[in-house]
């Protein structure tokens, strides 16, 4: 609530926390030369009262390294409030000093500057102090600041500290890691506050979660010394932060957070059990925002609150908390907001998946979900037929129904933006193996196979399978066969019978490369009505544009070279999403000829989500010579169906482990290998920048969640799988690392195992004989066909021998249904 500073009666205290400010200080002067190491941490500079201390502190889980801090003294829990290498702590035996040349500077144990205050060279301080505050100061001969911790706030601010332009908190990683999170909150230059997701390296910014919409008016967050925290205005208004009445600033300890979890709290903790009676002697939350970040934190690029694969919920404390889907295990153990991986084999691609899928289930879960990060939308659709699709469809590993309008969607990985939340009406279905399958963990790729128990069962029935097989096969080929000579007759039949629309000698049916739709100039298909006022106009000139109602011609292309005297014409939009023109000329000519397109380069053109692109899933599409796009595999993938360039590809290699063990031993065995002028739009779930190649090589072998990555103008982007609108081009300065293995090993897919060798050749002879006796039996359905296919065709050429009839645009009737028609004559003579 925005309110004047004068009529706040909190406001009345801010004179005295100035003149505090103003008057002399008092505290203990430490002087140059002065050292303090880490080794013993009852070794430190303590403010005057006793309550704050600076020195080292070893991290929470690890007891060799070792942190430069300020933290609360006279509590059990030694909490920090700020520290100066919380991204490069140091071993035992680094020490921090006030050297001679008047800075503060912190030593590693070999020696080596690791971090230095004031960065000014020609700043010199002649004595430091450690003020009742919590605020570290260099003071310098006339005892004046020259720099403060207070000015460089870590993740925490405290009572009588301010907030000025451009300021900001950051984060830990999580509760035992002290590094830099993903959570910021900044004042901005336009004054308004605001929390923000941000990636783990560099200065990138995400997006903001929550702020005080105060752009144009905000001045500078204050925490005043009755623990109340502001945010002033420009105009002299403030707007209170700390809802209600606070506790006294005399009994308890304040102080304002932003936590890993990515909310600011204000916490409060007794200063003796006397004074406090009903108060647990621990930090307790006295307001916090925003309400819920499971929520509000939604965002194309990130994790989500919690890390990829796992989703977010509160406790009955409203405290966040970060959980795994059923088949998924934490990355680290230790830390639940790091992110999930799977425990199982992922689903094979042979044969887009559909192989696999009688051995893979679907586990629901209600109220949760994934948002944004979609590769395929149905809709409408019958929660059977998404279950159908996310089962045979490798690239699924999550699919998400909502009965209110039939929806279903595809969740590409890593899964990121998960909350549970009783507003969420929607069911989330995660694959995981059938049975016990989901308790394995994905087998690598040097290990072999597990061992069947009896190997000569397991010849006796793949024996029996096989002589079934081939004679399923051979009566699903004979019903083919019929089907397919069924087929043609009717197809011979239509021609013959005059159904097909004829302009001068060339065919209208025709169509080139398959198309979608047709559209035909100068007859009743010459004219579409598009809607909104809107009509597509294709002219007897050969002329195609959009015309509007009030007569306003757009042309899309243009006949004028190939007069309709002389050409056919059509457009068609083909199977590659082109929409092209097509001229035929009426002599002299064999083939249809390209007039013209729309789009010119559909490589650039088409940006689809949630699809795949131009080209299926994890290919890139590129212009040939004849400008039609063709699809290319990225390096370590190859086709899901050969015969079908358009459906998308797979990898050739084990994915890298997602195991704390695994993973480290895995690293080794993995390399980057760039593609010039490629890039995959959209599907960022992390970006980074700017940074150089070298560092993008290196954090994509340290992470094992994704197999691509985007280096364009130094700006680092990872992939989801599948990856989705590729495309390649000259005009394309970006640059794609793909992920592959360095050995033939991993090159190998992990369902390839080796039995024992005498086994192994008595099932490869069987195979063998099997094979050649289906062989011959196709060989004799296939002559049988043929044979049957020629004396129908002679018989269908005997009974319309008379061709001069079929431009009489006359029917045929055989005995049968001249008979059925007439009653078996009844009434003729």
């Amino acid at each position: 609530m925005a309110h004047s500073a004068f009529s706040d009666p909190h406001f009345l205290l801010i004179p005295l926390f100035l003149l505090a400010t103003i008057a002399p200080s008092i505290h203990q002067s430490i002087p140059l030369g002065k050292t303090l190491s880490a080794v013993d941490e009852n070794s430190s500079w303590v403010s005057p009262s006793g309550e704050f201390a600076f020195g080292f502190r070893h991290l929470p889980n690890n007891d060799s390294l070792f942190l430069l801090a300020i933290w609360f003294q006279k509590i059990p829990e030694r909490t920090v409030v700020w520290s100066a290498n919380r991204d490069n702590p140091v071993q035992r035996e680094s020490r921090v000093e006030l050297v001679n040349s008047g800075h503060l500077v912190l030593y590693d144990h070999k020696g080596r500057e690791i971090w230095k205050r004031p960065k000014a060279i020609n700043a010199r301080a002649t004595s430091a102090s450690m003020l009742d505050t919590g605020n570290l100061v260099l003071l310098s001969m006339d005892s004046s600041t020259i720099w403060e911790s207070f000015n460089e706030p870590t993740d925490t601010i405290l009572p009588s500290q301010t907030l000025t332009k451009p300021r900001k908190l950051s984060s830990r990683r999580y509760e035992m890691d002290y590094s830099k999170g993903q959570f910021e909150l900044r004042l901005q230059e336009d004054g308004d506050l605001v929390l923000y997701t941000v990636p783990l390296e560099g200065e990138f910014t995400y997006s903001n979660y929550w702020s005080t919409n105060t752009t144009g008016s905000g001045s500078q967050v204050i925490f005043n010394e009755s623990g109340y925290i502001y945010l002033t205005q420009i105009s002299g208004v403030s707007i209170t932060l700390t809802p209600g009445t606070i506790v006294s600033t005399q009994e308890f300890y304040h102080r304002a957070t932003l936590d890993f979890d990515g909310v600011i709290r204000q916490y409060v903790y007794p200063r003796t059990p006397d004074s406090t009676v009903g108060w647990a002697q621990s930090w307790s939350v006295v307001w916090y925002r925003p309400p819920n970040v499971c929520i509000d934190v939604i965002f194309d690029v990130g994790s989500g609150t919690c890390g990829f694969n796992s989703y977010c919920a509160l406790d009955e404390d409203q405290r966040t908390t970060c959980h795994c889907p059923p088949g998924y295990s934490y990355l680290d153990p230790n830390n639940t907001f790091g992110g999930c991986k799977q425990d199982f084999v992922p689903q094979s691609c042979e044969s887009g998946g559909s192989i696999e899928a009688p051995l893979f289930d679907l586990k629901e879960m209600r109220n949760v979900d994934w948002l944004l990060n979609d590769y395929e939308l149905y809709s409408p659709i019958n929660e059977n037929l998404c279950r159908q699709e996310c089962l045979v469809d490798c690239f699924c590993a999550v699919a998400v129904f909502r009965d209110v309008d039939s929806t279903c969607w595809k969740k590409k990985l890593p899964l990121a933006n998960g909350r549970m939340d009783y507003g969420v009406s929607r069911k989330t279905l995660i694959k995981t193996p059938r049975g016990n399958l989901s308790l394995q963990t994905a087998p690598r790729p040097t290990s072999s196979c597990r061992e069947k128990k009896d190997r000569t069962a397991l010849i006796l029935i793949g024996s029996v399978l096989f002589g079934g097989s081939g004679l399923l096969n051979l009566l699903l080929l004979l019903a083919i066969s019929m089907v397919l000579l069924y087929s043609h007759h009717q197809r011979k039949v239509r021609k013959k019978s005059g159904q097909s629309l004829y302009t001068g000698n060339v065919p209208t049916g025709y169509t080139y490369n398959s198309p979608r739709n047709i559209l035909y100039n100068g007859d009743q298909s010459g004219s579409r009505f598009l809607g909104n006022s809107y009509e597509l106009v294709f002219d007897e000139r050969g002329n195609i544009g959009v015309l509007q109602m009030n007569g306003t011609m757009s042309n899309l292309t243009r006949g004028d070279s190939f007069p309709a005297r002389e050409f056919y014409h059509r457009v068609t939009i083909d199977v590659d999403r082109v929409f092209r023109q097509y001229y035929y000329r009426k002599a002299g000519q064999s083939t249809w000829s390209i007039g013209g397109a729309v789009p010119s380069d559909i490589c650039m053109a088409v940006t689809s989500y949630p699809s795949s692109g131009v080209c299926g899933f994890n290919s890139y599409s590129k212009l040939d010579e004849k400008h039609s796009p063709i699809c290319e595999c990225p390096t370590g993938f190859s086709y899901l169906n050969p015969d079908n360039t358009l459906e998308g590809r797979k990898p050739n290699f084990a994915a890298q482990s997602c195991g704390s063990n695994e993973f480290r031993n895995e690293k080794e065995l993995f390399k980057m290998e760039a593609i010039p002028n490629t890039t995959w739009v959209l599907s960022d779930f992390e970006q980074y920048g700017p940074v150089h190649e070298g560092f993008c090589e290196n954090s994509c072998l340290d992470e094992c969640l994704f197999a691509i990555a985007i280096l364009d103008n130094r700006i680092y982007l990872k992939k989801r799988l599948p990856h989705s609108n590729g495309r390649a081009g000259p005009s394309i300065n970006a640059k794609t690392l793909v992920k592959v293995g360095k050995s033939n090993s991993t090159l190998s897919p992990p369902n390839l195992c080796k039995g024992k060798k005498g086994q192994a050749t008595l099932v490869l002879v069987g195979s063998i004989l099997l094979g050649g006796s289906g062989f011959l039996n196709i060989l004799l359905v296939a002559a049988i066909s043929l044979a049957f296919y020629y004396y129908y065709h002679k018989m269908l050429l005997s009974i319309h021998e008379d061709s001069s009839l079929l431009q009489m645009n006359l029917h045929f009737f055989t005995f049968k249904q001249l008979e059925e028609a007439t009653c078996r004559f009844k009434g003729v003579g």
